[in-house]
């Protein structure tokens, strides 16, 4: 497995996280723990919690933190992102496309206020992100919620004309790091139905 983002990006996250050597950062799915190693090294925080499903890549994460000496610093847990702990953590990192209930799983309950959200390519469905560094949207916690589908699709594109069916065009012809499938986009278009409905 590669690592999936460079030193230009991983600096990217990381700043726009505001992330200081008090935090306590989480990685939900981090693979080999280079981020998590990359954060520990060069912002020298005081703990760095990784969950990772897939076995090969959990070993691979113990193997590189070994290697760099961080055992002290750096926890990976072999384990689903939705079983993870949030209630230490100010500063969580989620690339992963949202899933259903995530949401209602994750950030709803235990995570403190001023915890920072960082997601790749969206913010949290219907909700605002406070900082913008494309492809990365931050959120601070308590979440800010969009007043209507079209002002979200303005937000997510950063273009005050844009609506709601642009936002999923764009994502359906998105060549970047994923691909998009129309299930995908039928999956976030429930989500925020039944957000803007609440």
């Amino acid at each position: 497995f590669r690592d999936f983002f460079n030193r230009r990006l991983k600096l990217k996250i990381l700043r726009l996280a505001e992330i200081k050597p008090s935090d306590t950062f989480v990685d939900l799915g981090c693979g080999d723990a280079s981020l998590l190693i990359f954060a520990v090294k060069n912002f020298n925080i005081r703990k760095a919690i990784g969950y990772e499903i897939n076995a090969i890549r959990y070993n691979m994460a113990m193997k590189n933190i070994r290697k760099s000496h961080l055992a002290d610093k750096i926890t990976v847990y072999l384990d689903h992102i939705s079983n993870a702990d949030l209630t230490d953590a100010d500063i969580v990192f989620d690339m992963l496309p949202e899933r259903e209930y995530d949401f209602e799983k994750l950030y709803q309950a235990s995570i403190k206020k001023g915890t920072r959200l960082i997601k790749h390519d969206l913010p949290l469905i219907g909700f605002i992100a406070d900082k913008i560094d494309y492809p990365f949207y931050r959120m601070t916690f308590p979440l800010k919620k969009t007043p209507s589908k079209n002002h979200w699709a303005s937000h997510v594109l950063e273009n005050d004309h844009s609506r709601i069916m642009d936002l999923w065009w764009e994502l359906y012809y998105y060549e970047g790091e994923r691909c998009y499938s129309k299930w995908d986009i039928k999956r976030f278009k429930r989500i925020l139905k039944r957000r803007m409905e609440k």
